[in-house]
């Protein structure tokens, strides 16, 4: 920052009225860290859970490695979105479980203890690598109550390294004509729970079903109307 952007930064914090200040930091301490991506629901439609992302895995500008002090940064700030998403998933979500996915970075980190720690299924990104980094983070993580998710599950030798420690494993519905029954058996081998990715047809629904999965994430519930509970349809009948 060059001295003459400076003064004229200082100058428009200057003009800016303190009430008009005051009003905007209230309104960005009620705003939430996250963003709700996706739902996933149980196979019947009920709803099951919300998938986020930290503001921080939006995108931004890449830094380039050899800038080791903006690398750092930009660590800093990956960690620090996450902690701000932990902080505040205790409000404003309705449902009993809540998705949070988590870059390498903040696993590899100083991670903050979340205030419903039980509410939240920590997801690994399987597209990238399942090192020593990311299991020494999801240990602790599990220490704390949370859950595991492995995302984009494909078998790769690392992504079986961590079964171990995974309550749900995520397959991609739309690869399962190519890899079939041997990657299901695999995925429930240690016990997790299967969510289908990426089912956003009937069609996709009814083969989910048949394979087997619980739960399943994707467009084919999102227009639908909530599955409303038995007692309620059981009245409205009798009325």
């Amino acid at each position: 920052m060059t001295a003459d952007f400076a003064a004229l930064a200082a100058a428009v914090d200057t003009a800016v009225p303190l009430r008009t200040r005051a009003e905007w930091e209230a309104a960005m301490r009620r705003q939430s860290g996250h963003l709700v991506r996706r739902r996933i629901y149980r196979e019947c439609g009920g709803e099951f859970g919300f998938v986020i992302r930290s503001r921080s895995e939006l995108p931004h500008q890449g830094v380039r490695a050899a800038h080791d002090h903006s690398a750092s940064a930009d660590d800093r700030g990956v960690v620090d979105g996450m902690r701000s998403a932990f902080r505040d998933i205790a409000d404003g979500c309705d449902t009993d479980t809540v998705f949070a996915r988590v870059t390498r970075s903040f696993l590899a980190g100083d991670l903050p203890i979340p205030r419903r720690p039980e509410r939240v299924v920590v997801e690994v990104d399987g597209t990238g690598p399942c090192d020593g980094v990311v299991r020494d983070g999801l240990l602790r993580l599990k220490g704390l109550g949370c859950r595991i998710a492995l995302g984009d599950f494909t078998g790769r030798d690392d992504q079986r390294r961590l079964l171990p420690f995974a309550d749900f494993v995520k397959i991609d519905s739309r690869d399962l004509d190519i890899e079939g029954r041997p990657l299901l058996d695999l995925a429930v081998s240690r016990g997790a729970d299967l969510i289908a990715e990426h089912v956003d047809t009937v069609d996709g629904l009814r083969e989910c079903r048949t394979t087997g999965f619980a739960l399943v994430q994707g467009r084919v519930f999102d227009h639908r109307p909530p599955v409303r509970p038995l007692a309620v349809l059981a009245s409205a009948a009798r009325r």
